[in-house]
């Protein structure tokens, strides 16, 4: 095999000195923590490819930190509104629902202050997903379909990589 450089000089051996190193190539399988360093790099790129353990990883690791952020939030809440449905007169509900518990102010401005943060490279990895099965990224936009279209979307990032996602990176 013979490539040429720049300068148009012949090379030959295995792999050209001047080839792009294949950065954002799927791999096989990734791990938990390469996964997550493959997501906050490509932040907000939309174009190449995830393959399903990035993908799956990435859904993983969202998924604990919202329940670790969102359980908090639901206990203090529920706490709140038992207190104020247990309130037998008008004065007594109207004090309750004046204390406003903080933990649930707290975890909920921090839930969503993760949810907004994460909005951009969660639709990234999900449009790469979906370039890996050979899909355009526009296909994302199933998911605004109501019932079924979050159950197509997850159908469409579980099925296999395909060679016609080439088109959209290596």
């Amino acid at each position: 095999m013979s490539y040429e450089n720049p300068a148009g000089q012949a090379y030959s051996g295995q792999a050209s000195p001047y080839a792009q190193p294949r950065t954002f190539a799927p791999r096989a399988q990734v791990g938990f923590v390469e996964a997550i360093k493959q997501y906050y790099r490509r932040y907000a790129e939309f174009t190449g490819r995830s393959n399903r353990s990035e993908y799956w990883w990435v859904a993983l690791y969202q998924a604990i930190i919202s329940f670790v952020l969102w359980i908090p939030y639901s206990i203090a809440l529920g706490g709140y509104t038992a207190s104020v449905a247990s309130a037998s007169t008008l004065a007594e509900q109207q004090l309750a629902s004046q204390s406003f518990p903080a933990a649930a102010l707290i975890f909920g401005a921090l839930g969503g202050i993760w949810t907004l943060a994460h909005l951009v490279p969660n639709l990234a990895v999900t449009v790469r997903r979906l370039h890996d099965t050979g899909r355009s990224g526009w296909f994302i936009l199933l998911g605004l379909i109501p019932f079924a279209g979050g159950i197509i979307l997850l159908v469409l990032t579980v099925i296999e990589s395909k060679p016609e996602g080439a088109r959209y990176g290596a």
